[in-house]
């Protein structure tokens, strides 16, 4: 069961139709066929998209791969395919997982956050391209493995991390600043990091959420934003960020989730972060519709 088929539910469904699976998809909207394109081959194969919970029954998996401003909305579905023995896989953003959805789901379904690392674009109903490299990191716990082999012998690589914090800021820091730069700039990955402005302002928004993440119990070298610019550079270096995708689209973006959060949590330590702070003020003010 896949929850949210956008970009990333697309490709995490077509993941699972590779593993072996049939997902049933869930969303607003219906599509009676999945075209997925990715790095090794494509996916090409019917499906089943449900709009109503009514037409949904308990599932051992459930993505949800919604945007998280959207998560309250997605209570029935949620409620209609969560039972005892749920893998409850949250393929959203931010490092909030759990607190976002332990309200929502009933005893006995076990949350599984996870850090989604897939440069999916969306071109119509179903139809979705990725460019980059694909993987999913997940706690190393049982319910992480258990949801981790949903997806062998697929195109998509799930790894266990038994350090979560420092993989969840790692991908916070990097959501961060290269969305805040891709909304201000409405550009591609490509054009700020290699401008050099770009990229040094890029560096040093990064540089600045790194005593955050560290005191919130990550483990980062003074090196991570170098590194992170290095991978983006060599993988998804042409990549429009969903959330630039987003604000062009007049939708409304996750803000709160990749920045707000960071200067939340930075006052909470007596940290300064000025350049996120601006960030943050600057995407909120762009918003065309507030989320809800």
């Amino acid at each position: 069961m896949v929850i949210g088929p956008g970009a990333i539910g697309c490709a995490l469904a077509a993941a699972l139709i590779e593993a072996g699976h049939r997902p049933i998809l869930a969303g607003r909207g219906t599509f009676d066929r999945l075209e997925v394109d990715h790095l090794t081959g494509s996916v090409s194969e019917p499906v089943e998209v449900a709009t109503r919970a009514d037409q949904l029954a308990p599932a051992p998996l459930v993505v949800l791969a919604t945007k998280t401003y959207q998560t309250a909305a997605t209570a029935p579905l949620l409620a209609a395919t969560c039972g005892p023995r749920t893998r409850l896989l949250i393929a959203q953003n931010g490092i909030t997982h759990r607190e976002r959805l332990a309200s929502m789901v009933t005893e006995g379904v076990e949350l599984v956050p996870t850090i989604v690392s897939l440069p999916a674009t969306r071109h119509g109903p179903g139809r979705v391209s990725i460019t980059g490299t694909s993987r999913l990191e997940v706690p190393d716990s049982r319910a992480g493995r258990e949801a981790a082999s949903w997806f062998a012998s697929s195109y998509l690589a799930v790894t266990p991390t038994d350090d979560w914090p420092t993989a969840a800021w790692t991908k916070l820091i990097l959501n961060a600043a290269l969305g805040a730069m891709g909304v201000l700039s409405r550009q591609a990955n490509s054009v700020f990091l290699e401008d050099d402005e770009g990229r040094a302002f890029t560096r040093a928004l990064m540089a600045e959420i790194v005593p955050v993440a560290r005191a919130e119990g990550a483990t980062l070298d003074d090196d991570v934003p170098d590194r992170l610019i290095r991978r983006v550079r060599g993988h998804a270096a042409g990549h429009l960020s969903s959330i630039t995708v987003d604000r062009l689209g007049g939708s409304p973006t996750e803000w709160q989730d990749r920045n707000e959060i960071i200067g939340i949590l930075a006052r909470r330590h007596g940290l300064a972060t000025p350049l996120n702070d601006f960030a943050t003020a600057l995407l909120r003010l762009g918003e065309v519709t507030a989320p809800g």
